[in-house]
């Protein structure tokens, strides 16, 4: 009887194949739980089916768990949970089965399905697809609750697959899923979705990529300090992760939470680190070290302070890092004589950097040589910016000092050879003040360590002015490494990201508000009009004839092979513009970018970043464009250009605009041309119209004006349609006869009947209607084909000005203007 029972047959799983089978058959939840029991075996049980292990039948029942059994289960898997009761560990079990590849792969497969079926969807089918997601945001959340999640992945992998490539391929998809931003970029957009429907997320924190980068370095450092092998071939796991992870983007919060646990953490973490470094490409190496200096400089104190022990500690950290690796102390040494870098803006990195390789006497000496070759060079002094010249100032004190206390006749011999020499003559000959006063420091400070006190250089400094000392007891500075645990810059606060099964409910979570969609103004496209011409067809013989080809000039070429066929088309984006007006060799691709400079920047000035990432590129290439070709409209082309520029980004670009006029290579005209620029878009930004002309002819704002300046021939607007041919030939000449007559007045005569009609004609009007003694009533106004409320909106329109120029005139023109203006006023 009991072999006969249909319920106590369903129940019974032997296989897969059952699991499958009692899955899709809608199970209770006792049969559920069973099923669970079943996939929760050990891994080393080769014999048994591992529902982790990438296969046909495990594939099938991952995507069942996560369709049927999720939508109907997984709400009360999770109450048990967060109850404690006795059934809790069947959730532990479904989130297990879905900790692998097989389960991370299923469920950002799922989620990308129903975000592509839920972006076209309607209201209700969104409300719909919402449940879901969210179900499936959750078990991620709860599967990345813990900092071991990849540990314990990896040490399954080990037990589990059976050969030596199987294991490594899974791993290397596994990282390409987690750490290339592919769970990432799908999550995101999920958090987004639930979001704009007004639904909290438990999981939110795995759509921000700052603090999914967070536990990627927090899972790779605790899988690191899991490691105990030496083989190099167990180090590839883990560096596969650090390396790939450095594609999301975040790497500051990443190298932050390694440092947490291996750098600042127990000592034997250190060799650790090494080993991992050692793992991974240069490439990575030097970002990770980048990315520890960045972190450094944001921390520590700009100041140095003689009592602090952070200077000790930073280079205790630094020296741990670049031991045994020197690869990374040439990086160190590059990073501290580049010529773009020059040394951190905070001397408290510059001092750590140096005590660092304080030991490696000849990378020290290497320091103080290339530091000195910057510092002495006339295109680094006439160009670089102060801030950076001044970080190379204080390598160059730094490393001197470092140098004299462990080998003083190094520096003697320095500071009589010609590179030393010329430094200090090219500093002393440099037209800015501050590039002087850096090369007298300097030579003052040299000479105080290796000359007696009567023989020492003396330019007339100040030494008790508080700048100047600052600067030479930089040489005096200890170059000591002290306690990494003494180093505060990593913060101690893990960022939330999920709470266990056991610890939160969903109902304590905060209610996210709606975020407010603004609408984007969409330019309405124009119509295309097309004048087909009806083609007479010879009915006679029944053929059609072809159309006569328009002339081309390039076939009036006698050479076929100079014969140039290839057409250019306009430039659609910022980099084809940009390519184009970067071939100067080129009339017609100058040109063609020329004319459709403006219109672009303004067209794509509100739609997306490409114009505001490639702005003061395109600034400067059309400020110093050349008239090589003497293109017809040129100089009001440019102009235009430049005005669009200005208009897209009024503060940015008026204080570039600014820097440029004044510190810019440029000419006379082309200095004019960027004053002009400011004034014109000012001028735009203000909301003022073109009024020269009387009659409201021409209303095109500053590009109008612009145009009115520089052409030479009055423009035409293009007619739609023509009148019939005696109505056109009417109203032409009423027209032509019209701008004739006011074409033959001169200028004063313009001004002068402007003045009537805005002064004399009002009081005529005022003085005529005192007179009427309250007749006004009876007079009878227009008749307008308009309604009221539309006319008094044009009205108020019209009165109304709207000025953005009020909000940013301060700091986008006036400052920066005055500013550049008193600089050079006092430098000259």
């Amino acid at each position: 009887m009991e072999e006969n029972d249909p319920q106590r047959k369903k129940s019974s799983i032997s296989s897969p194949e059952d699991a499958l089978q009692i899955l899709r058959s809608q199970p209770d939840r006792t049969t559920l739980s069973k099923v669970l029991q079943y996939f929760d075996v050990p891994v080393e049980r080769s014999n048994s089916f591992n529902i982790r292990r990438p296969s046909p039948e495990a594939a099938l029942l991952i995507n069942t768990l996560l369709g049927p059994i999720l939508s109907d289960y997984w709400k009360l898997l999770e109450s048990e949970a967060l109850e404690s009761s006795s059934r809790a560990v069947d959730c532990l079990r479904f989130l297990n089965c879905l900790r692998g590849i097989n389960g991370l792969g299923a469920i950002e497969a799922r989620l990308r399905r129903l975000l592509d079926s839920a972006r076209e969807a309607n209201v209700q089918t969104k409300e719909a697809t919402i449940i879901p997601v969210l179900d499936l945001l959750d078990v991620l959340a709860h599967l990345f609750s813990s900092d071991g999640f990849l540990r314990n992945t990896w040490s399954d992998l080990e037990r589990s697959a059976s050969k030596d490539a199987e294991r490594k391929l899974q791993w290397r998809e596994l990282a390409s899923l987690l750490c290339s931003g592919r769970l990432l970029s799908v999550a995101a957009e999920a958090c987004v979705f639930a979001r704009s429907l007004d639904k909290e997320v438990l999981g939110d924190w795995l759509g921000d990529g700052a603090a999914y980068a967070r536990w990627l370095g927090r899972n790779i450092a605790a899988m690191v300090l899991n490691l105990q092998e030496e083989e190099k071939a167990c180090w590839e796991a883990p560096a596969l992760l650090f390396e790939k992870s450095f594609g999301l983007g975040y790497t500051d919060e990443l190298v932050e939470q390694i440092g947490q646990s291996l750098l600042v953490g127990e000592a034997s973490s250190w060799s650790q680190l090494q080993k991992l470094l050692r793992s991974i490409s240069r490439h990575q190496q030097r970002q990770f070290l980048h990315s520890v200096l960045r972190l450094l400089s944001k921390r520590l104190p700009t100041k140095c302070n003689p009592a602090s022990n952070q200077p000790s500690a930073a280079a205790a950290l630094l020296a741990g890092i670049v031991e045994e690796n020197n690869f990374l102390k040439d990086t160190l040494v590059e990073w501290l004589t580049g010529t773009s870098s020059g040394g951190s803006l905070n001397v408290t990195v510059s001092i750590a950097a140096i005590a660092a390789l304080s030991t490696d006497h000849e990378r020290v000496q290497t320091i103080l040589i290339k530091s000195l070759q910057n510092f002495g060079d006339k295109l680094y002094i006439k160009h670089v910016p102060m801030l950076l010249q001044e970080a190379n100032t204080q390598v160059v004190l730094l490393s001197a000092g470092c140098i004299h206390r462990s080998n003083s006749s190094f520096l003697e011999n320095i500071a009589r050879s010609s590179i030393y020499l010329q430094a200090i003559s090219n500093r002393l000959g440099a037209s800015f003040p501050r590039s002087r006063l850096l090369g007298m420091i300097v030579g003052t400070a040299i000479s105080k360590l290796i000359d007696p006190a009567d023989k020492r250089m003396d330019f007339g400094l100040d030494l008790d002015n508080d700048e100047v000392r600052w600067y030479i007891d930089l040489i005096s500075v200890s170059m000591k490494i002290g306690n990494p645990t003494d180093l505060n810059i990593f913060s101690t606060q893990i960022p939330p990201t999920s709470s266990t099964p056991t610890n939160k409910k969903r109902e304590d979570l905060p209610r996210r508000k709606k975020p407010s969609n603004t609408k984007t103004g969409v330019t309405p496209r124009a119509k295309l009009i097309q004048d087909v011409s009806s083609a007479q067809t010879d009915l006679k013989h029944g053929l059609i004839p072809y159309e006569k080809p328009d002339s081309d000039p390039e076939d009036e070429d006698d050479d076929p092979t100079l014969v140039n066929r290839s057409k250019l088309s306009r430039p659609v984006y910022i980099r084809d513009l940009i390519t184009s007006l970067r071939d100067s060799d080129n009339y017609e691709r100058q040109q063609l970018a020329l004319s459709t400079f403006a219109s672009l920047i303004r067209r794509k000035a509100s739609f997306g970043t490409e114009v505001a990432d490639h702005i003061e590129e395109l600034a400067s290439l059309l400020t110093g464009l050349h008239d090589k070709f003497e293109m017809e409209n040129f100089d009001t082309m440019r102009s235009q250009g430049m005005i669009a520029l200005l208009i897209a980004q009024p503060v940015r670009m008026g204080q570039w605009y600014s820097r440029a006029f004044f510190d810019g290579d440029y000419s006379i005209s082309q200095r004019i041309s960027i004053l002009s620029t400011l004034g014109l878009g000012a001028r735009e930004l203000a909301g003022f119209k073109d009024d020269d002309d009387d009659e409201g002819g021409v209303e095109g704002g500053v590009i109008g004006k612009t145009n009115k300046l520089n052409s030479t021939t009055p423009t035409e607007a293009f007619p739609s349609k023509l009148l019939p041919g005696e109505l056109h030939r009417t109203y032409h000449e009423h027209f032509e006869g019209h701008h004739q007559q006011r074409s033959t007045l001169t200028p004063v005569q313009n001004v002068a009947k402007k003045l009537e009609r805005m002064m004399i004609q009002p009081l005529a009007i005022e003085a005529a209607e005192s007179l009427n003694d309250g007749r006004d009533i009876l007079k009878v106004g227009k008749v307008s084909t308009k309604p009221l409320e539309k006319r008094r909106h044009t009205k108020k329109k019209e009165v109304m000005m709207k000025n953005d120029l009020a909000k940013i005139a301060a700091e986008g023109f006036f400052y920066p203007l005055i500013g550049g203006w008193w600089i050079q006023l006092k430098s000259s």
